[in-house]
């Protein structure tokens, strides 16, 4: 983590912003922000209901794939699907939109 500490724009706290309440922590690298949080407890708000509801990860759903030569466990592309329209932000709209456009033949 010593590496990382000179890219770190948030440290390691509880956070609640906007549609989320999460601990994480932010680094940024190269004007990309990179998040990492911490699954247990984490709760993301329904736009439509206007309630918090846990964002639960099914783990051993995940789906291993290779990013510059390393393997990485994935969300499922439903799953991702299902959190982003509870969200119903217009960021997670367009990114919905744009990842069903991608997987269309």
């Amino acid at each position: 983590m010593i590496y990382a500490d000179s890219y770190l724009s948030k440290p390691l706290a509880h956070y609640i912003e906007g549609s989320w309440d999460v601990e994480y922590f932010q680094l940024v690298f190269q004007e990309q922000k990179i998040e990492i949080g911490l699954s247990p407890g984490t709760k993301i708000l329904n736009r439509k209901s206007n309630e918090w509801v846990e964002l639960t990860t099914d783990y051993p759903k995940s789906i291993m794939r290779s990013y510059n030569g390393i393997e990485v466990p994935v969300i499922p592309i439903s799953e991702l699907f299902a959190y982003k329209g509870l969200l119903g932000r217009e960021v997670d709209l367009i990114d919905i939109r744009e990842l069903n456009a991608l997987s269309a033949p």
